[in-house]
């Protein structure tokens, strides 16, 4: 019994080629006109809105600097008090800090360790993983406070009753703030 023939793939022409071709092309050219009708409806878009676009912008920068005023009193009353959880919505972690002090200690140890060694050079990122983990005598150790906003302030302060007023009312434009 001998073993079925296998066929052989069929011979790609010119004119398939060619038909494919043309139909990257179509497909090309629409999806082109597709993107340029989207690109002019956003920019019409951005013109018709500009002045709620304008205000979203500044109201982020505004957010965005209450923010970190925010973060630098908490971590201000945390440095005076230790109290970590001074208000609702507002939490102080410690975050652990490692950097290294003495780079040829670093690079002695890597050598003889074999851990964080690119020739020659230390890698630093690899030096002080382990140093969270074990202590190295030329890796220093701080922990530092962080600040931590809860990205829900409406459900929390509803739920301890201290929902400020926002410039608009209670919740400010839309339920914002």
């Amino acid at each position: 019994m001998t073993a079925p023939q296998q066929e052989a793939p069929p011979v790609v022409g010119v004119e398939m080629l060619a038909e494919q071709v043309r139909r990257v092309q179509t497909l090309r050219n629409d999806l082109a006109g597709r993107q340029e009708e989207l690109g002019e409806a956003q920019r019409q878009f951005l013109v018709a809105h500009a002045a709620q676009v304008l205000v979203i912008k500044e109201r982020a920068a505004e957010v965005e600097a209450a923010e970190m005023a925010l973060r630098a009193l908490a971590i201000d009353h945390f440095t005076r008090t230790g109290e970590t959880k001074p208000t609702a919505g507002v939490e102080v972690k410690q975050r652990n800090v490692y950097a290294i002090t003495d780079a040829v200690a670093a690079l002695a140890w890597a050598k003889s360790s074999g851990v964080g060694l690119v020739p020659e050079s230390i890698d630093e990122k690899a030096i002080l993983k382990v140093a969270t983990v074990s202590t190295l005598p030329f890796v220093s150790h701080t922990t530092t406070p962080q600040a931590q906003i809860a990205t829900d302030l409406d459900k929390v302060l509803v739920t301890v009753g201290s929902r400020p007023r926002g410039p608009e009312g209670p919740a400010g434009p839309r339920g914002t703030q």
